[in-house]
């Protein structure tokens, strides 16, 4: 099994304007969404484009930023939680000739960023200043 990251591209298939499980035979299309969060339950949670209409996605709202560590960039913004049975395909999000550093907690990339522990990682200020975040890594 890959290791997910926030910002990694999860394609699932749509049929009519539900995501199916990879398992169904039929569907319209595979749309890409950005993985931006996972629940305490283990659904992965996914920034639904402001031009989809998907059954089932919501409006992040404060209180899904903080229980599932979404960047609070995304609030207003519409989402759509799904199990791992529904992921088609993942593009693992690996920066390539940039400077800077991914947060060893939450996995996200900083541009310009260095380490700023004893052993050349990097904590990211939002994990290291929400102790919630911080405990729980976004390696999955």
């Amino acid at each position: 099994m890959i290791t997910l990251h926030l910002g990694d591209t999860i394609y699932c298939k749509i049929r009519g304007n539900t995501v199916v499980p990879v398992s169904y035979d039929k569907c319209d299309a595979k749309i890409p969404f950005e993985l931006i969060g996972i629940s305490p339950e283990g659904f992965y949670i996914l920034l639904v484009p402001k031009y989809y209409s998907i059954k089932h996605s919501w409006k992040i709202e404060r209180s899904h930023a903080e229980d599932c560590d979404i960047d609070i960039e995304f609030l207003g913004k519409k989402a759509l939680a799904i199990p791992k049975e529904k992921i088609a395909k993942v593009d693992v999000r690996t920066p390539i000739n940039q400077d800077g550093t991914i947060c060893v907690k939450c996995g996200r990339f900083y541009y310009m960023a260095e380490a700023n522990q004893d052993d050349g990682t990097l904590i990211c200020y939002t994990c290291r200043t929400n102790p919630i975040r911080m405990g729980t890594p976004n390696k999955f």
